[in-house]
Order: structure tokens, then C-alpha cells, then sequence
């Protein structure tokens, strides 16, 4: 993997949350440049998607390169507040 040197001046690292079209939501690690208005780098993501059938979610860790760090099943046991 290639080593980001991140220009504090102009680029900031930040979180943004995407909805995939299948329901999956996205959690990126990016850095911006305000140049470009527009990622310029990645640290990696979290995905998350419901599984219904096996009645749970699924999270996914992933690097920058794609590749799955960790996966986490949650169990649909809900706690009424």
C-alpha cells in the first residue's frame, strides 16, 4: 500500500455515509482536498447490510486497498427502549 502525505493546508481527512443501491450503508475514511472538492484518498470503509433471512446485519471492515480487515454478524436481538 502507498503511503498518503496528507498536505494540512488544504486536504483534511473526514468521514462520509453512503446508501448503496442494495441498502448497504457505507461508512468511508477519506481525505478531501479543497482544490478538488472530492476524495483524493482512502483509508478503507465499513459496509453494512441486513440479512433477513439469517435475521441479522453484517459489518465488514475493509483497508484501502479492498481488502476485509474484520466481519462482525449482529443478531436481531432488539432491546425496546
Amino acid at each position: 500500500m502507498t503511503t498518503f502525505e496528507l498536505d494540512t493546508d488544504t486536504q483534511y481527512p473526514t468521514i462520509t455515509v453512503d446508501k448503496l443501491d442494495d441498502g448497504s450503508g457505507v461508512i468511508n475514511f477519506d481525505v478531501i482536498d479543497d482544490n478538488e472538492d472530492h476524495p483524493i484518498a482512502s483509508a478503507g470503509y465499513v459496509m453494512t447490510r441486513q440479512d433477513n433471512e439469517n435475521r441479522c446485519y453484517i459489518v465488514n471492515v475493509f483497508n484501502a486497498d479492498g481488502d476485509v480487515l474484520s466481519e462482525t454478524v449482529v443478531p436481531f436481538n432488539f432491546k425496546e427502549f
